[in-house]
């Protein structure tokens, strides 16, 4: 415990002793990192993110001790004799081979239109046709690193769909947005997108910008 202690007096920069320190620290807190992983993996399924995929993985016949805690772990919360009994669930944490793909990007972000007949719903029909017309550049590779992972990822924190599905369905929306710059609110997966910029070019240039930027939903 003295390393763990006096982890910040190591004025001297010993590699030696800094790694005992880091070792002390995992041994200390390791029944909590264990119990972070298995929250993640209940969350991940239950609320909609993004699946672990190093499940498979742990579940490998190894013997180092972090494979073996990891297998303690999950059978003390029963999960490994689920697994054991129904392998197929072990699916779920495998990475996806499907690729996300047009059509289903279009299905998952689903339009929320204005009454029709009025020149509103007029506007964001509009608008929303050029929005598929760039995702369909996006999947060819025409918008530079845009992809539709990106585009799922800027709407909903997520580049994937979850295995259950999303816990609450995305959905576009559409207003009159300052900047013109498409914005989203992960939290209830809705992307808005700007019904002020009629020009194609620079809308298409402005959702490069947005589904390129490294937050969940521009602000």
């Amino acid at each position: 415990m003295e390393s763990v202690i006096n982890i910040g007096s190591n004025k001297d920069n010993d590699p030696v002793r800094e790694s005992k320190c880091v070792a002390s620290l995992i041994v200390l807190y390791r029944p909590f990192i264990l119990s972070i992983s298995l929250i993640q993996l209940g969350l991940s399924v239950l609320e909609g993110g993004e699946c672990p995929k190093y499940l498979n993985i742990m579940l490998a016949e190894k013997e180092a001790e972090e494979y073996q805690q990891f297998r303690r772990g999950l059978s003390k919360t029963g999960i490994l004799q689920l697994l054991k009994e129904k392998p197929t669930i072990g699916y779920l944490f495998q990475q996806n081979s499907g690729r996300l793909t047009v059509g289903k990007l279009i299905h998952i972000l689903k339009p929320e239109f204005a009454e029709a007949g009025t020149n509103k719903r007029t506007a964001e029909e509009r608008l929303y046709s050029s929005f598929v017309k760039y995702i369909r550049k996006s999947a060819a590779g025409q918008r530079g690193q845009v992809t539709l992972e990106k585009i799922l990822q800027f709407s909903t924190g997520s580049p994937e769909e979850p295995v259950l599905g999303f816990s609450i369905a995305p959905r576009v929306n559409f207003a009159a947005i300052n900047g013109d710059f498409p914005t989203a609110s992960t939290c209830i997966n809705q992307l808005t997108l700007p019904v002020t910029l009629k020009n194609e070019d620079e809308l298409f240039e402005k959702f490069d910008m947005a589904f390129m930027n490294n937050y969940f939903g521009l602000r």
